[in-house]
């Protein structure tokens, strides 16, 4: 059964500075050698479901997101995670697979502009869109005004993202202060579920809206936190040079690779059946680190809210 997603980081450039970014920018860009072997362990192998073209910011190399999608011959669905700033999108105009999510991290963001003429574009192409943004703790108390900003641009989903590094970046007066906003973005995305069906879709950390195990001995002890390993391990993530890595965080920093992907590589960091190494928490949000699990905690105390009312909703249909 197909259940796997592939993420290929095409490059490590760039055309923006984010201060939150974690990739190392050294300009290299996928040599189409590498691309070839890529492609044919692909298509040799018919795991993946889905495949998210990365960077840096993979526009910037756009004959190569044509390259493997006019190359690969499985039924796949694809991805692009991109800043938005794209000046031709009209290469992309023959596929109707393909979906880009767009990063903001403020609606006040001169950036935003470009981006609305990219959504604009997308739309007349009748590609997907959907909208991330960043959670940090610059924008933690202006979260549900982005939110409010962005449904307006009709993604088909909004999903927040932590922040990489979160533990080293982040404090408990930060985790304070989300504790705070999280019932409001959790009434908003009742709203906009119950509202608009189809589109406008919001995604908090954790996907709040998808329950996961979790256990209140883990949190405790500060051990590593208890999720399901598959949130982590269908993501196979392959770097500008054809290696597997750990997670985004590792691959953007060229650390924790485990050998070529169409080697198909053991992973020497999984353990047990449920996570990860605490000595890796700066590379994977898993981690060993209290003020990532207080956060985790406070999603998961907030899901169960969450799920009460979705179903009080379905109960009065």
């Amino acid at each position: 059964m197909k259940n796997k997603k592939l993420a290929i980081y095409i490059n490590d450039i760039c055309n923006r500075n984010c201060s939150f970014c974690y990739v190392n920018k050294t300009n290299k860009i996928m040599t189409l050698e590498t691309a070839n072997k890529i492609i044919s362990y692909i298509n040799d192998n018919d795991i993946y479901k889905t495949i998210i073209f990365v960077g840096g910011e993979p526009t910037l190399t756009p004959d190569l997101i044509k390259y493997f999608i006019d190359n690969i011959k499985i039924n796949v669905k694809y991805g692009v995670m991109t800043n938005g700033i794209i000046k031709n999108l009209d290469i992309f105009k023959p596929y109707k697979n393909l979906t880009f999510n767009i990063s903001f991290i403020n609606e006040k963001d001169p950036d935003n502009y470009y981006k609305e003429m990219t959504i604009k574009k997308l739309n007349d192409l009748n590609i997907k869109y959907n909208a991330l943004i960043v959670n940090t703790p610059n924008n933690i108390v202006n979260l549900l005004n982005i939110f409010k900003y962005i449904i307006k641009l009709k993604p088909t989903y909004i999903k927040l993202l932590r922040q990489h590094k979160m533990g080293d970046i982040w404090t408990l007066n930060d985790i304070y202060k989300y504790k705070e906003i999280l019932p409001k973005l959790i009434h908003f995305s009742i709203y906009c579920k119950e509202k608009f069906k189809t589109y406008n879709q919001i995604s908090l950390p954790n996907k709040i809206d998808i329950p996961i195990q979790y256990s209140s001995e883990v949190y405790d002890k500060f051990e590593i936190n208890l999720v399901d390993q598959d949130s982590i391990c269908k993501y196979d993530i392959v770097g500008v040079d054809g290696k597997q890595y750990l997670c985004d965080g590792a691959c953007g920093e060229n650390k924790y690779c485990f050998g070529y992907i169409w080697d198909k590589p053991n992973n020497p960091y999984l353990i047990h059946n449920f996570g990860y190494e605490d000595v890796l928490y700066d590379y994977c949000y898993l981690a060993n680190n209290k003020v990532c699990l207080d956060f985790d905690k406070i999603n998961d105390e907030y899901r169960d809210y969450y799920n009460n009312i979705i179903s009080k909703i379905e109960g009065l249909k």
